[in-house]
């Protein structure tokens, strides 16, 4: 009766590497998630300081009189955000897109 024999070092060689793998992927999986979250919580950072930015622009435009169409579509794309201007009713009153800024050059 011939009978297969597995070492000791076999074996040991195999649950290191199991525990190793296992080990790798779960730091691999904490970094991503953790790597996501700080991604995400800066891009929202930037995105409420352009906010932010770009109001006082409209603001200051608006004190000095000059909240027209060019101005907004200078803020925008100095900004790079789309913006939508509204009165205290809630009706647009101006509008500019980075994106119409693209589209309108040649």
């Amino acid at each position: 009766m011939t009978r297969r024999f597995i070492g000791v070092r076999w074996w040991l060689g195999v649950a290191f590497a199991l525990v190793a793998a296992v080990s790798t992927a779960l730091v691999v999986s904490q970094f991503s998630s953790q790597s996501q979250n700080a991604f995400r919580d800066r891009a929202q950072e930037l995105a409420l300081g352009s906010t932010f930015v770009a109001a006082q622009d409209v603001a200051a435009a608006a004190a000095r009189g000059k909240a027209d169409d060019a101005s907004l579509m200078a803020i925008a794309q100095r900004q790079d955000l789309s913006l939508r201007l509204y009165d205290t009713k809630g009706v647009r009153i101006g509008s500019a897109s980075t994106a119409s800024v693209a589209r309108a050059k040649p």
